[in-house]
């Protein structure tokens, strides 16, 4: 076999891919590949686990910087009751950071107020691609759903929520499952 095949499970794939998702931005997809080289054995399996490490306590990217501000900016203009900065806050945190899961949800919640119940549902759904465990968005994206009258979704949405560790959470999400409860 040539020396520049490369076998799927290769080492060296893995850790090039990792590297190029790095520079290009993408941490979670470069610590996954990292983690990948890092799971086998070869010659390589120090550095994939050396590079792994330093991304894990490498600090915030700046755009994750930006936004985190930007989010901040949008919780006090908030609390002053001026939803127009909050929202602008907000949405410009998500064009920084795309990820950033509290902005997205804060857009939901301001956009649920508002009425724009699907725009609402897009921005809770997106909060819980990035975090799935997060039982309280998804309670949020069930009371969306039940107000779009998309029954299947909303119960999908309470049924994810009724899993919470939390209990205000859990009951609140099974007593919108069993209403005549």
């Amino acid at each position: 076999k040539a020396a520049s095949v490369q076998e799927p499970g290769d080492q060296r794939l893995h850790l090039d891919l990792a590297y190029a998702l790095q520079n290009a931005g993408d941490r979670d997809g470069a610590s996954a590949e990292f983690a990948q080289a890092a799971s086998q054995e070869g010659e390589l399996k120090s550095q994939a686990q050396t590079a792994l490490e330093n991304l894990k306590n490498a600090p915030p990217a700046a755009s994750e910087l930006k936004a985190h501000k930007l989010l901040e900016q949008g919780y006090a203009a908030l609390g002053r009751g001026d939803k127009a900065s909050a929202r602008a806050r907000f949405t410009a945190a998500v064009a920084a950071d795309p990820k950033n899961s509290g902005a997205l949800k804060q857009l939901g919640f301001l956009n649920y107020e508002d009425g724009k119940l699907t725009e609402a549902a897009r921005n809770f759904e997106a909060a819980r691609v990035i975090e799935p465990q997060d039982g309280f968005t998804a309670l949020q994206l069930g009371y969306t759903y039940a107000k779009l009258k998309k029954s299947d979704e909303a119960r999908e949405a309470f049924t994810a929520a009724s899993g919470s560790t939390d209990a205000k959470i859990h009951d609140a999400a099974v007593a919108a499952l069993n209403p005549a409860l």
